[in-house]
């Protein structure tokens, strides 16, 4: 201690223990697995298609949308989506 002052221990990197490193690591995963599911759970279709949820879990079908507008629609993360065209087009004759 010269002239008042106490010394500081330097400064440098900070080391992270394991225990908060497995703590950091287990909520990055975890958040990992929500935003995957969510992500995998919404479904879209657009105009003039309707969509056909198949949930083989479950062991059920259904229907999303009727053709006339796009949408977004939730479904279990499992469940394959098939999409098939409702439209229909116009035909144009000549008089």
């Amino acid at each position: 201690m010269a002239g008042g002052f106490e010394e500081l221990p330097p400064i440098g990197p900070r080391r992270i223990g394991t225990e908060h490193m497995a703590k950091v690591l287990l909520v990055v995963v975890l958040l990992g697995v929500v935003f995957g599911s969510l992500v995998l759970s919404v479904g879209t279709i657009e105009v003039g298609k309707v969509a056909v949820v198949v949930d083989p879990i479950q062991r059920k079908m259904w229907m999303v949308g009727d053709g006339a507008s796009a949408q977004y629609f939730f479904k279990p993360p499992w469940a394959t989506v098939v999409k098939v065209y409702v439209a229909t087009d116009a035909v144009h004759t000549a008089p």
